[in-house]
């Protein structure tokens, strides 16, 4: 009888483990309101930066979802750009440029959820310049997204 017993437990615990990865990621899924501004950082002809632009600012409801993986959400924050991350228990969350989809491969990502329901995060896009060679961040898009109404999936 305690074999069985502490097979029930140990059976238990498992499930209860499982099911707060899942909780972790899925109290950010649902319908989420992006306000995204762009920049773009103008170089001559040596390959020297001179300025930066702002380019445009736009809202997008858009949707966050779990993803394929333990720590995986997948955001998509304008109409054909979607990032996949990872997050961490802080709510801490990155890409690798091959998670990314629409948006380039060349890029540098960071974000955090600040709560359930605030977030920001920034893509830096990275080009070689014809004329140079060198290889420069040509354009940063800062992301701040605010969910809206209840969790759906």
């Amino acid at each position: 009888m305690k074999k069985i017993t502490a097979i029930t437990a140990i059976i238990l615990i498992m499930f209860f483990i499982m099911g707060c990865d899942k909780y972790h990621r899925d109290r950010y899924t649902g319908t989420w309101e992006f306000v995204v501004e762009k920049y773009i950082y103008e170089y001559d002809d040596l390959g020297e930066y001179v300025q930066t632009v702002h380019d445009t600012t736009f809202s997008y409801i858009g949707k966050i979802s779990l993803g394929n993986y333990e720590k995986e959400i997948k955001i998509r924050y304008a109409e054909e750009s979607e990032i996949s991350v990872n997050i961490d228990e802080d709510g801490s969350f990155w890409s690798s440029p091959e998670l990314c989809d629409g948006i380039g491969k060349d890029i540098g990502m960071y974000g955090k959820f600040e709560n359930n329901k605030d977030l920001h995060f920034y893509l830096d896009f990275f080009d070689k310049l014809e004329i140079s060679g060198k290889y420069v961040s040509t354009r940063y898009e800062g992301i701040k997204g605010t969910k809206k109404g209840r969790r759906s999936k």
